[in-house]
């Protein structure tokens, strides 16, 4: 099982928000009961880098970035991000990713961004932003208001309510047992949602929709694929 490269703990009386940003990692969030934040960080490393690098290395070549996990007034941040500096023709080599698994209390609200990873959330109440350039978009046990991008990857939602907005440029979408005001587009990939409650507007330029099991307003659109639509 790996393990962290880096742990930090906040109390979270007083935190209404969590701002985080990586390059080429992952970020999970998850809700519960706590009463404290408990940041993990790991670090992987890409390039002509294999297997397990030495804490040494990790630390010389995260001179290229910075790394901030720290309290800013009412808000959690997290942020990893290139120095331009110390950027140079054969940085890449040296690359270094870092993915985030937050643990936080369930009444907060988030932003987050990743230039490649995947990103899932669950167990929260409160406003949910975030986008990532590459990887999928989980999202389990939200109630609040939630608007999710991907430029490629998939989306999964489940037990979400109030308003929810999702889009993915080239990935499929899956949604079960939410409610609520959703609205969701993709620009190649198929959309199938069951168990669904509220108004719902979905479209694809490109995949097939299937729906089934629908207790509210549907409203559906496809430019090239097939419609099966079971209410």
């Amino acid at each position: 099982m790996e393990e962290p490269y880096l742990i930090k703990t906040f109390p979270a009386e007083g935190i209404h928000s969590l701002l985080a940003e990586t390059l080429a990692g992952n970020i999970t969030v998850s809700g519960s009961d706590t009463t404290d934040i408990k940041v993990e960080v790991y670090v992987h490393s890409l390039g002509w880098v294999w297997g397990t690098t030495p804490r040494q290395k990790i630390e010389e070549r995260l001179r290229q970035y910075d790394l901030i996990i720290e309290k800013q007034e009412d808000k959690i941040v997290a942020l990893h991000r290139r120095k331009p500096e110390t950027w140079n023709w054969n940085s890449w080599m040296k690359f270094m990713g870092v993915s985030y698994k937050i643990y936080v209390p369930q009444n907060i609200s988030t932003t987050l961004q990743t230039s490649g990873g995947k990103i899932s959330l669950e167990n929260l109440i409160g406003k949910q932003r975030f986008s990532s350039e590459g990887g999928n978009l989980k999202m389990a046990n939200i109630k609040g208001e939630i608007h999710g991008r991907t430029s490629g990857g998939n989306i999964a939602i489940s037990g979400c309510s109030e308003k929810i907005d999702l889009q993915t440029y080239g990935g499929n979408i899956v949604a079960d047992s939410s409610e609520g005001l959703i609205n969701l587009r993709t620009s190649g990939g198929n959309l199938r949602f069951f168990n669904l409650g509220g108004e719902i507007e979905a479209h694809t330029s490109g995949g097939n929709i299937q729906a089934d099991k629908i207790n509210g307003t549907l409203k559906v659109s496809t430019s090239g694929g097939l419609s099966e639509l079971l209410t």
